[in-house]
């Protein structure tokens, strides 16, 4: 790989508690591979929900009885072109159903606990259920959204309730959709009592869940690559108020505290393989790029004595740390996991660098506040921002599959929004507005 310098110029599935799904995808087959040129590419669609549905249905008053499966298969086509083959994995387990009959209105009603079951080791991000009566005259209630499903694990038992006719059958369908990937991002505080806080959303910014909670300062969010558990910077439980590092499972679970020191720490970057991290502590004034295991362990000083190094990413293949630096005049600089072979690699100043998950490009700010991307190899510079008047674009983070990056627009008026662009500049989307709010630091992650 030549290290040239450069410059800056839906899937568905319909179930009846067995599991049947149909999925829809989209052609791996693309143009312009490398990335150079001024063609066109063919971008794929956008990876967007799964759907699932379960029919559950009960015989007339008195029986109680849950009825055998309903094997019907059924097709919902969200615009998508039908291509995958049929997979599996979730289930719907119902319990502790209970009848009783109002004697004077003559209203059946059913009672419950439902649950999600994964037991194909998948991950779905925001699930969202929507339920819908099959029984004329019949009303249902259940609990709804979540944050996620992690691999072999269930959501807790939820209450349910059904009503109608005392006579007939009573059946719903519970419909279960959830993203394919996963956006992290923060919102800042807005006054001294409303603390940043942590936040989940899909890729479209349809769903939208809070993570954190706390009274402290929690920013800068990053999905594992494994994409089950949030590493954040959070002000809480540190002395002084210094920032340091948590993990958060992605279902909201498990907060863990990653790092522990009386100074500032800044900017972490998962390794591609999830056991290490790389960022920015302040050491005697200055910010030093450190490296240290998942779990907080074996912190290694990258900067040795000078420091004054910023914004440390990993490449894409995790044997390369790249980062901003001052050291031999303003640039892109490129150093080996042990901090060794420090040299510079683009001789300009551009700032949050990062690497593409193929490792064929180069995302990063330069210029007017503008996005760019470049091949590594040297070809293929792109600006994928110009003339986007009143807006300054910064803090690109790249899709799971290297086809989009997420951004911040930073207004002239002062608001911060997320954006979503196409890595040939075509069709940048607003994707989480920041109308009333501030939003910042989005961060994709992984797509199964």
């Amino acid at each position: 790989m030549s290290l040239a310098p450069f410059y800056p110029l839906h899937r568905v599935a319909l179930f009846s508690l067995g599991l049947i799904i149909i999925c829809h995808g989209c052609s791996d087959d693309l143009t312009d591979p490398s990335g150079g040129g001024d063609g066109q590419e063919t971008i794929p669609p956008l990876a967007g929900f799964e759907v699932a549905a379960f029919q559950v249905e009960f015989g007339p008053a008195g029986t109680n009885q849950l009825l055998p499966d309903r094997a019907e298969k059924l097709v919902w086509d969200p615009g998508r072109e039908p291509i995958s083959p049929v997979i599996g994995g979730l289930r719907v387990e119902v319990r502790d159903v209970d009848e009783a009959i109002a004697p004077a209105s003559r209203v059946r009603t059913l009672t419950g606990s439902w649950r999600l079951t994964d037991v194909a080791g998948q991950i779905r991000y925001l699930p969202r259920c929507q339920v819908d009566s099959l029984s004329p005259g019949a009303s249902v209630t259940l609990e709804e959204d979540f944050l996620a499903l992690l691999p072999d694990s269930s959501t807790a038992w939820r209450p349910w309730q059904i009503e109608g006719p005392p006579g007939e059958d009573l059946a719903f369908t519970l419909q279960v959709s959830w993203a394919q990937t996963v956006v992290a991002y923060h919102i800042s505080a807005d006054t001294v009592f409303n603390k940043a806080q942590v936040y989940l959303t899909d890729p479209t910014g349809s769903r939208h869940r809070q993570l954190t909670f706390d009274n402290s300062e929690n920013t800068s969010p990053q999905v594992s690559p494994d994409g089950t558990k949030i590493l954040f910077v959070s002000t809480r439980s540190s002395f002084l108020r210094q920032p340091q590092f948590w993990t958060l499972n992605v279902d909201g679970t498990g907060l863990y505290r990653v790092i522990f020191n009386f100074t500032s720490n800044i900017n972490p970057r998962w390794s591609p393989d999830g056991t290490q991290i790389v960022f920015q502590m302040m050491v005697q004034e200055k910010w030093h790029i450190y490296l240290m295991n998942a779990d907080g362990l074996n912190e290694a000083d990258l900067s040795g004595e000078l420091g004054g190094d910023f914004s440390p990413a990993f490449s894409a293949d995790g044997t390369k740390i790249i980062f901003r630096s001052n050291r031999q005049g303003p640039g892109l600089y490129i150093m080996n996991l042990d901090g060794s072979n420090k040299r510079k690699w683009l001789d300009y100043p551009v700032f949050d660098a990062v690497w593409s998950p193929d490792g064929e490009r180069l995302a990063y700010r330069a210029g007017e506040d503008d996005l760019y991307v470049y091949g590594v190899d040297g070809r293929g510079l792109r600006n994928l921002t110009p003339h986007t008047a009143g807006v300054s674009f910064q803090r690109p983070a790249w899709s799971p599959d290297g086809y989009r990056l997420l951004c911040e627009g930073l207004h002239t008026d002062g608001r911060v929004e997320i954006y979503r662009i196409n890595r040939d500049g075509t069709d940048l989307i607003r994707v989480v507005p920041g109308d009333s709010v501030s939003c910042h630091s989005p961060n994709w992650g992984p797509g199964f």
